[in-house]
């Protein structure tokens, strides 16, 4: 009787044992540990209040010295020089702001990015704040 005893309990306990292994098993992947938040980045993207082109000044005062094309004016052999304005969808990026003055480079259309860049009264300009925030990347894949 007492192996009886014995033998039930130590069956009891395997089963118990091996029920709960069973259940880690079948129990699903913990959920992965959440991820930092990016912080948002913003800049300030303007346009031209109306379609009057606005030369780009070397310096934030007036009277204005106009930044020289030399592209233009080696083509032309006319003396030519940074304008804004030159397509309607030109988008300026808020470089920095002093005295009334903005410095802005064009970030639209690309091939005016490298070329020009300068000071424009600030009360000609239109500006809001946008986000660009790099996407985040994805999640590796679960094994």
């Amino acid at each position: 009787m007492k192996t009886t005893r014995l033998f039930l309990l130590v069956a009891l306990i395997c089963f118990a044992l091996l029920g709960g292994a069973l259940y880690l098993m079948r129990s699903p992947a913990p959920a992965p540990a959440p991820q930092p938040e990016t912080p948002r980045k913003y800049e300030t993207h303007c346009k031209l209040r109306n379609t009057i082109p606005e030369p780009l000044c070397e310096a934030p005062a007036a009277p204005c010295r106009k930044i020289r094309n030399s592209k233009t004016t080696e083509i032309d052999l006319d003396e030519s020089f940074m304008t804004l304005n030159l397509v309607p969808e030109e988008t300026l990026l808020l470089v920095e702001e002093r005295n009334g003055w903005a410095r802005v480079r064009v970030i639209d259309p690309d091939w005016l990015r490298d070329s020009h860049q300068g000071w424009v009264p600030l009360e000609r300009l239109s500006c809001r704040q946008v986000d660009v925030t790099p996407a985040p990347a994805p999640a590796p894949a679960a094994e």
